[in-house]
């Protein structure tokens, strides 16, 4: 079966930069390409364990996709770094402090 992605040659890209680049032109950027410029500017602000969840989930988003961007997923990775959500709740300051991590850093993953 033919993929959009594979259409347009670009495997290693997001949906978003398949879309924009048949609309738009635009040249589609890897999920690499992505997490390197959210690595090297979008976490400045980010410390401690907090970049280190961001960090993982990054790695995990260029290895699998953009499904690994979806909100139910972060549970996912809290259990996985923490060993239980109410654990990294704890350590990272609260739920709202790691969701507002977390669209941060997909906010920078695709912005520019």
């Amino acid at each position: 079966m033919t993929t959009p992605r594979r259409l347009v040659d670009a495997p290693d890209s997001d949906l978003f930069d398949v879309l924009s680049y048949v609309l738009f032109t635009n040249p589609p950027k890897t999920r690499q390409e992505r997490a390197q410029g959210v690595r090297s500017a979008g976490l400045a602000a980010t410390d401690g364990d907090m970049k280190e969840l961001l960090l993982a989930i990054l790695r995990a988003y260029e290895a699998v996709g953009e499904t690994e961007l979806a909100t139910k997923k972060l549970g996912t990775f809290l259990t996985a770094r923490f060993g239980s959500v109410s654990e990294g709740k704890k350590k990272l300051g609260g739920l709202p402090a790691v969701r507002d991590a977390f669209r941060t850093m997909q906010t920078s993953l695709y912005a520019g």
